[in-house]
C-alpha cells in the first residue's frame, strides 16, 4: 500500500504543466480579482523568479517545471491565498509551492513592497538535481536511501514495489533566498 502511494505521487502529469494553460488560468485569475476587488484596471504584467529546494532526495519520472503562482498583495502583506496558475506536473511539490509562498519570510517581504494592491505573479522553479537522488524502486527494494542516478527512474517506467520504504534519510531542509525552512519530505506518508 505505501508503494502504491508512493507511485502515485511521483507520478507526473503534464496536466496544467503548458504556457498556454498558465495563460488561460492567469486571466480566469485577473477576471476574478477584479470582479472581488473592485479595481477594474488591475494587472500583473510582470514576473518574480525564483527558486525552492527540492524537498526530497526521490527520484522523479520528469524534472518538474516552473510553477506560477498569483497572489494579490497589500501594505505588506498577502491579501489573498496564493493561486496555482501553471503546475509543476506533481501535486506534491504544488502543494510545497504554494505552502512556501504562502508562509516563508522570502515571499513576505515580496508582498511588504506593495504599497497599493497589486496582483504578484511568481514563478518558481524548484531546484530539483536529478542526478542527486535516490531511485524510488531501490529504496523500495532493498529498503535503504543510498543515492542512484537512475535514469530508468527519470524516464517514465513503473516506481511500483511491494516492501516498504526507509524513510529515515529521506527529510532535507528546504531552502528559499532567505534561508532554510525545515519541512518533511512530501513524497512519504
Amino acid at each position: 500500500a505505501q508503494a502504491q502511494r508512493l507511485a502515485e505521487r511521483l507520478h507526473f502529469s503534464s496536466e496544467g504543466t503548458s504556457d498556454e494553460a498558465a495563460e488561460s488560468q492567469r486571466q480566469a485569475w485577473l477576471r476574478d480579482s477584479r470582479e472581488r476587488t473592485g479595481v477594474s484596471d488591475l494587472q500583473a504584467d510582470s514576473v518574480i523568479e525564483t527558486t525552492v529546494a527540492y524537498p526530497g532526495r526521490t527520484c522523479l519520472q520528469e524534472v518538474p517545471r516552473t510553477a506560477l503562482v498569483g497572489v494579490l498583495a497589500e501594505s505588506g502583506e498577502a491579501k489573498t491565498t496564493p493561486v496555482l496558475l501553471r503546475r509543476t506536473g506533481y501535486g506534491f511539490l504544488d502543494e510545497h509551492v504554494l505552502e512556501q509562498v504562502a508562509t516563508s519570510d522570502r515571499f513576505r517581504s515580496l508582498f511588504a513592497e506593495a504599497d497599493e494592491l497589486v496582483a504578484l505573479q511568481i514563478a518558481v522553479t524548484v531546484d530539483y538535481d536529478p542526478d542527486d537522488c535516490t531511485d524510488p524502486r531501490q529504496s523500495l527494494d532493498q529498503g535503504n536511501s543510498s543515492s542512484s542516478s537512475s535514469a530508468s527512474a527519470r524516464s517514465g517506467e513503473s516506481t511500483n514495489s511491494d516492501t516498504e520504504e526507509d524513510q529515515s534519510e529521506d527529510t532535507d531542509p528546504v531552502e528559499v533566498e532567505a534561508g532554510p525552512v525545515e519541512t518533511e519530505d512530501p513524497t512519504q506518508d
